[in-house]
């Protein structure tokens, strides 16, 4: 449900697939740097000053040093070794234009899917006779199905290619909705899920990169990003009247079979030469610019000393010596970077908090609250609804006027304060609309972070790292509902809010940590938060 500081990529060969924001968010934003900013500016591949703990930035390459564009027949002929100046566009190669289309398509699909289970929750409750705890085990396997992509596709693209894995991605969907319409036994519905999990990880890994190639991403993960908020407030609104209607709650996932059968076809036909035709892109870097510093037509900031009592600065040393880590110690190196971990457990409660609205909000209102199931259905569409306005229409703003940093921290402080005016006015209406807001707050925190992220993690090691971030929040959009429901079995569906507000609370103390690249001095924390 819908469900988007520009940096280098790396070859996509060796990327791992995003893995969060599925369960259930806007996804895209994690290998695109250039989500919400397309302009010219400055590299931001920092080497530290010998003096004074500043790290300073490394002058760009001279327009006469760099490569000329070049046609895409010459490309083509020449292969990887022709390296391109800007990005793709829809013309170029000629079949991005159906695959822009293909994708946006599944992208609608994806949201329905996300966003169904949330309106579904109490129906499927009773349909199987089971509890909170059993329920939320659909969580907990489509998790479980990410987790092993991200471990396995660096193996399986080399081998499989960019064609495949999309198609293959789109198959694995394709199971899950056949094992799930049926209606049959809730533990098959729980591997049905988890092939949902491997489906989504493999098809948004591969479209994340697609997109993120574009020479105006922004525009086109806006349309990625659209088709699934769209899925995300459109899938409860299907499903309640469907509830309503008599209609069993298991035919709902007929039309996304039948949705994703066309998509595999789709994607199969309209990815055809993808290896060959993109190939020039995957070592395409955009360059790094930061709308919001203090001197825009400077690198991106410098840090002091602070940075040093939070370890920040020693893969900096690592990475920009004259000898780089070699690319099978990568993974290493992100495991040692301090500012890999704070990410990781910013996203692990980020999305904790988001997929424990987005499924357990109905359940609170009707158990809780006393509210008529015809009725608070919707309520999960509005919150959907919500996140899906605030990251496609606040978040360009928001970056532009405030800055990444500022507008996570407004953001954050929003969504807990109508939070817990969800939680604690017992009037219906007030509840609905408090649940859309905080879903306006939610929305442009993912996007807003992911700018911040790719300014503060060193260049070789962002994919990796920005990948064991989504891991984790993949986990935590499993792990917290879980825990939601398991509680909730023994304490009463209420603890839904109290959740939501303290896991945005661990958000906040954790953003506080993380370095603010807006500024070109950082000289106290009042100046590192705000």
């Amino acid at each position: 449900m819908p469900h988007n500081s520009i940096a280098p990529l790396t070859d996509s060969a060796n990327i791992l697939p995003v893995v969060p924001e599925s369960l259930p968010t806007t996804p895209g934003y994690e290998l695109n740097t250039n989500s919400y900013f397309d302009g010219a500016g400055t590299n931001s591949y920092f080497d530290l000053a010998s003096t004074k703990g500043l790290v300073s930035a490394r002058p760009p390459i001279p327009p006469a040093q760099r490569p000329l564009s070049t046609s895409f027949e010459s490309r083509r002929l020449g292969g990887a070794s022709h390296k391109v100046e800007g990005g793709m566009t829809l013309d170029d190669p000629p079949r991005n234009k159906w695959r822009v289309i293909s994708v946006v398509l599944w992208s609608v699909s994806a949201g329905l899917s996300d966003a169904a289970p949330g309106a579904l929750l109490p129906t499927i409750e009773k349909y199987y006779n089971i509890s909170y705890s059993v329920v939320s085990l659909i969580w907990l396997a489509n998790a479980i199905g990410f987790i092993i992509i991200a471990v396995i596709c660096p193996k399986m693209e080399p081998l499989l290619g960019k064609r495949k894995m999309t198609s293959g991605g789109c198959l694995a969907l394709v199971v899950m909705y056949a094992l799930v319409s049926p209606g049959y036994k809730f533990p098959l519905v729980v591997v049905g899920f988890f092939f949902g999990g491997l489906g989504l990880a493999t098809c948004l890994s591969q479209q994340n990169i697609f997109l993120s190639k574009f020479e105006r991403s922004s525009q086109y993960l806006g349309y990625f990003h659209g088709g699934y908020g769209l899925g995300a407030c459109v899938g409860p609104l299907i499903a309640t009247g469907m509830i309503d209607s008599g209609v069993k709650w298991h035919l709902f996932y007929l039309i996304l079979l039948g949705m994703s059968m066309f998509n595999f076809w789709n994607m199969w036909f309209a990815f055809k030469g993808a290896d060959d035709d993109l190939k020039p892109w995957d070592n395409w870097e955009p360059k790094a610019h930061s709308p919001t510093s203090e001197n825009p037509g400077e690198d991106d900031g410098k840090y002091t000393m602070l940075e040093e009592t939070l370890g920040f600065t020693e893969t900096l040393r690592q990475h920009e010596g004259v000898q780089e880590p070699k690319e099978e110690s990568m993974l290493k190196v992100s495991l040692k970077n301090s500012r890999t971990w704070l990410l990781a457990f910013f996203v692990l409660f980020y999305q904790g908090a988001e997929v424990s609205m987005g499924g357990w909000v109905v359940t609170f209102l009707e158990v809780y609250r006393g509210g008529e199931a015809s009725s608070t259905g919707y309520v999960s569409s509005g919150f959907w609804g919500g996140l899906t306005i605030g990251r496609l229409f606040l978040t360009t703003n928001i970056h532009k006027f405030l800055g990444a940093k500022r507008g996570v921290t407004i953001m954050i402080i929003g969504a807990i304060v109508t939070t817990v005016l969800g939680w604690v006015i017992p009037i219906l209406i007030v509840e609905a609309v408090a649940v859309s807001f905080a879903g306006i707050f939610i929305g442009p925190i993912y996007p807003l972070m992911i700018t911040i992220a790719v300014r503060i993690l060193p260049r070789k090691i962002q994919v990796i790292s920005l990948t064991i971030m989504t891991a984790f929040g993949s986990s935590g959009g499993a792990l917290f509902p879980f825990l939601v429901g398991l509680v909730s079995q023994y304490a009463g569906a209420f603890v839904c809010m109290p959740f939501v507000i303290g896991l945005l609370t661990c958000t906040c103390i954790i953003w506080f940590l993380l370095p603010n690249p807006d500024r070109p001095r950082v000289t106290n924390f009042v100046q590192r938060v705000w």
